[in-house]
């Protein structure tokens, strides 16, 4: 049997893919901008035939589903990380969280709640009976290996292109698939404001020509990118491939020329932004997805000379105690690579850990605490605490003793909190 007449045995249409799903099943899906939507949208028309259901997806898109308190019992969704679909979910009882870092997320998965179905985006059949799923890599190979049955939502649009690294499924592998022709899942330009563009200032005075970089989504990291037009063979290991990234790579910034660990690539576990983006990720030779198990692994990142990590958070206590995932108690994004990255920058000869944020949220309230508030997750150490950046300068709390790190915090707090968190330090007997 040739190649095209094994596709032909394994095409159906969505609703008989659909008809496979039995009660109490787990489902797993590829991630990011390679969610297969098209299956994710179907989910109120036939959910309410079924209990139990799992569906363990990323956190890119919003489906209707997700919000739906009706289909309480019949489908749960569980997430890694959170944004407003999984968060509104999580309110009425349809989501879950799994606390979870990236670098081992799938392996503790796999041991723990294995997977029946793997349903996964992909491109068109390659001519070698490959699928290639392009845009991520968290754990789609791992998730290939450990369910039992695959069902692939075929995407016939060119745009939809492979990328080098990326998961590859062979045509034997797999159980059912179906066709369809969708765009490409983008993210709009975000929007820097002066407060980003002086962080952005900072936080590039502490990279150096080649350096080792990785930074995330958002108008902060966009400022930063502006900021380093002028460096030269910085590195590119990082969680996410970004459409700032990939201008830095277009200007001949990022060229890895000088990387002590996989000289000359671009390393990402996934990508998520602009088309120019995706265009980036397919043509460049130099860029290569890894998965997470590898890409976000601390030990890996650690071995990349003057790796610098640059992350953000949602609050931060006079100690350097790092919450980035909640507010309070309640789940809002996630660990993600918070961590692994803070411990691998720490680790690396060179390298260092950045922690960048406005001093206060959009009300007006420090994200500097005494204390975090109650509730809150430490997302990260602050034995893995290292430069922390506001509007007001930077600090670096690498070995220095708690009555220190007060001092140092307190000084690129926002001006009208300095007193009172002074005060309070004072009480917890931080400082004198």
């Amino acid at each position: 049997m040739t190649i095209q007449e094994k596709y032909k045995t394994k095409l159906r249409t969505l609703e008989e893919c659909v008809r496979f799903i039995q009660n109490g099943d787990s489902i797993i899906t590829s991630g990011a901008a390679g969610e297969p939507s098209v299956f994710l949208r179907s989910i109120p028309e036939w959910a309410h035939g079924v209990e139990g259901v799992t569906i363990h997806k990323s956190r890119e898109q919003m489906f209707d589903y997700l919000r739906d308190p009706t289909l309480k019992g019949h489908i749960h969704t569980v997430g890694h990380f959170f944004s407003e679909n999984l968060r509104e979910g999580y309110q009425i009882g349809t989501c879950s969280y799994v606390p979870s870092e990236l670098h081992n997320f799938m392996t503790i998965r796999g041991q723990v709640s294995p997977d029946k179905i793997f349903w996964a985006r992909t491109t068109a059949m390659e001519k070698d009976g490959n699928f290639c799923i392009p845009y991520c890599q968290f754990f789609e190979y791992e998730a290939m290996q450990n369910a039992s049955h695959i069902i692939l939502e075929v995407n016939l649009n060119p745009k939809y292109a492979p990328v080098r690294g990326a998961c590859r499924i062979p045509i034997d592998r797999v159980d059912m698939l179906y066709e369809v022709n969708e765009p490409l899942f983008t993210l709009p330009e975000f929007v820097s404001t002066e407060k980003d563009e002086k962080i952005g200032s900072y936080i590039a005075s502490l990279i150096h020509d080649g350096d080792c970089i990785q930074f995330g989504l958002g108008g902060l990291p966009d400022a930063l990118a502006r900021h380093l037009m002028d460096k030269n063979d910085l590195g590119m290991h990082s969680e996410m491939f970004s459409s700032s990234m990939a201008r830095l790579i277009e200007a001949g910034v990022i060229t890895g020329k000088v990387k002590n660990l996989n000289r000359g690539e671009h390393i990402a576990t996934f990508i998520l932004g602009d088309e120019n983006l995706y265009r980036v990720a397919s043509e460049d030779k130099n860029f290569r997805l890894v998965p997470c198990s590898y890409g976000n692994d601390p030990k890996v990142i650690a071995q990349n000379d003057n790796m610098v990590s640059v992350n953000t958070l949602l609050e931060i206590d006079l100690t350097g105690q790092i919450n980035s995932e909640s507010i309070g108690p309640l789940q809002w994004s996630g660990t993600g690579g918070a961590d692994d990255y803070a411990i691998g920058a720490l680790h690396s000869k060179g390298g260092r850990g950045i922690f960048a944020f406005e001093s206060t949220t959009r009300k007006g309230i420090s994200k500097i605490k005494s204390t975090l508030a109650p509730g809150s997750v430490v997302s990260v150490s602050r034995n893995h605490a290292d430069i922390i950046v506001t509007e007001y300068g930077y600090v670096s709390l690498r070995g220095k003793t708690v009555s220190q790190r007060v001092e140092a915090v307190i000084s690129i707090a926002h001006p009208d909190f300095r007193a009172d968190l002074r005060a309070e330090a004072k009480k917890l007997k931080f400082i004198d």
